[in-house]
């Protein structure tokens, strides 16, 4: 499996220490050579941990693909420089898509030019959230803005972390108040989690026992045996919502984008403990 950090903001190489690897090599050091890079060479950019993950962080910062403001007589170079950022992604999944049968990219919450060209390419993403009403309000605002920018709801599924917590929000009033359904809960055991934390082990290596553990099993085990949970560009299309891009465009390699395998994006919550919860 790949498992790629392009979390842009302050959360950037939690991973990292959750596997305890020191990444030497970045996507930010790919780029110049992507027009080159096959499954073979990409290898030799990924740290593989001791599990069989297959690691890579961004080394980006920022908005990467938002381009500086024009000096003075200088034709606006937005357009082009965003369609070349753009485009140094897709082909790098495309690449992850042919190396991996599962490619999992982690995100931060928000709609960065990286995160919409990531979640066009997505066949799943899983909305991990907190049960309790400050998780509601960050939630329902995620969805919000995921249907304006034309993503249909159907490639969303709300993962409940810490979900046995003392004074938790259950699954039903979460249905409720966000009119989605809850795809998965993951159980409170900070115990585990952090002994493992700490010792750079994930939990499920730690200790294959322990709750959290077994949700994750669970959850993996659903991720690769529910072919109808993915929804790929072909099943999208069907989907009467107008396209948030031009989907002929080449630069965005639509065209040459394999259908048959899968990739999901978690969005993760700004909290330290989801994001702990979600990556082992």
């Amino acid at each position: 499996m790949g498992l790629i950090d392009f979390c842009l903001d302050g959360s950037s190489g939690d991973i990292e220490s959750i596997l305890n690897i020191q990444s030497k090599k970045t996507f930010a050091d790919l780029i110049p050579s992507i027009n080159q890079i096959d499954s073979q060479l990409l290898k030799g950019y990924l740290d593989k941990h001791s599990s069989g993950v297959n690691y890579l962080k961004s080394g980006l910062s920022g908005n990467p693909l938002t381009p500086p403001s024009p000096t003075r007589g200088e034709a606006c170079p937005e357009r082009s420089r965003r369609n070349k950022g753009e485009g140094d992604i897709v082909k790098f999944i495309n690449i992850l898509r042919e190396t991996f049968p599962y490619v999992t990219i982690d995100l931060e919450r928000g709609f960065s030019d990286t995160s919409l060209t990531i979640l066009d390419e997505s066949d799943l993403v899983l909305l991990v959230m907190t049960p309790d009403v400050l998780g509601f309000n960050q939630v329902k605002h995620y969805i919000e803005e995921f249907t304006k920018h034309h993503f249909p709801l159907s490639i969303l599924k709300i993962v409940v972390n810490m979900s046995t917590i003392a004074h938790s929000l259950g699954k039903e009033r979460i249905k409720s108040f966000l009119k989605q359904d809850v795809f998965f809960e993951i159980p409170y055991d900070l115990e585990n989690v952090l002994s493992a934390v700490n010792q750079g082990i994930p939990v499920v290596i730690k200790n294959s026992r322990a709750e959290f553990s077994k949700a994750i099993y669970q959850l993996a085990d659903l991720l690769t045996t529910r072919e109808d949970l993915y929804v790929s560009e072909g099943k999208r299309n069907e989907i009467l919502l107008p396209p948030r891009r031009d989907q002929n465009d080449n630069l965005m390699g639509q065209n040459d984008k394999p259908t048959e395998l899968r990739t999901g994006v978690r969005e993760m919550q700004d909290t330290e403990y989801s994001t702990i919860a979600t990556q082992e």
